[in-house]
């Protein structure tokens, strides 16, 4: 569960190489690219464009172009459905999955990719937990049967199995256990929500988008320790706020102490991973420090 070029790249081969809602900046997937490969990037994180037009890569990302922001594109699979007109009931999966607490500002195009796949909006986020809860375990023999099943018979082959209903069940204790045993603390006079926990599957954004729920004023700032991925996270998420616009200022910061961390995100959330060998304290001390002064 890695975001890095390194990770693409045993799927690099064929004539054209498609990567979809990745996250990364476009000259570091260039990286990937053979002669006379084809490289297609599609995505809606708010990543850094490419810096030049080049031969053989195609670039579709609205958000970073300027298009747009998480509320007009929530998911890669809105923005497939957009170019194509097909598979309205994969781009209400991506909506519901990556925006499960949509709000009233989502609530049209809910209506919309509902009325054109004939799929409850209720329906499919349960589809969407049910899939996502084999990413949440690191379960890779559940996720390659979870895809196939969803290519195979769609939402309702999804709905009908019991090995996903299971993994289902298994993250929602381990979620409760959790929220439990995580601790949170107002940052004085800044808006923002400072919290701690550990993990041992990679939960945080569950727990991180639970508390911006129950904060919805506040900046929620997780800091999760993580045993499966060996690996502390600091997830910053808000409802009615925008952290990810600080991204560019942020990602300075921590590459300043730490250059080689992962940061990226979205309008409302944003992450930062790989931070082994770093001191996690300074890092979150500057970021709080950032969101706090732009708040």
């Amino acid at each position: 569960m890695e975001y890095s070029v390194e990770a693409v790249k045993p799927l690099g081969c064929g004539d054209t190489l498609l990567v979809l809602d990745y996250g990364l900046p476009c000259d570091e997937l260039k990286k990937l690219r053979r002669p006379g490969q084809l490289l297609v990037i599609i995505d809606h994180h708010r990543a850094p464009p490419p810096e030049s037009r080049e031969p053989g890569v195609l670039y579709c990302n609205p958000v970073s172009m300027g298009a747009g922001g998480e509320d007009e594109w929530p998911a890669t699979s809105l923005l497939l459905y957009r170019i194509t007109g097909k598979y309205p009931d994969l781009a209400l999966l991506g909506v519901l999955g990556d925006r499960p607490d949509a709000t009233s500002n989502l609530r049209s195009l809910v209506d919309e990719l509902s009325e054109a796949s004939g799929v409850e909006p209720s329906t499919a986020k349960l589809a969407a937990e049910m899939l996502d809860s084999c990413y949440r375990r690191l379960d890779y023999a559940c996720i390659e049967r979870s895809v196939g099943l969803l290519a195979a018979s769609g939402i309702s082959g999804v709905l009908g199995d019991e090995r996903l209903r299971r993994s289902m069940r298994e993250v929602e204790e381990e979620l409760r256990a959790a929220l439990d045993n995580t601790r949170c603390r107002e940052v004085e006079d800044s808006g923002v929500l400072y919290c701690e926990t550990e993990l041992n599957n990679p939960l945080h954004t569950l727990i991180g988008r639970r508390l911006a729920c129950r904060n919805k004023g506040s900046i929620v700032v997780l800091v999760a320790r993580v045993k499966k991925l060996n690996d502390t996270i600091i997830y910053v998420r808000s409802v009615t706020r925008s952290p990810g616009k600080l991204l560019d200022k942020a990602r300075a910061l921590v590459k300043a102490e730490c250059p080689w961390a992962s940061i990226g995100g979205k309008e409302r959330v944003f992450a930062v991973e790989k931070l082994g060998g770093c001191r996690v304290d300074r890092v979150v001390s500057r970021l709080l420090r950032l969101l706090a002064e732009e708040a």
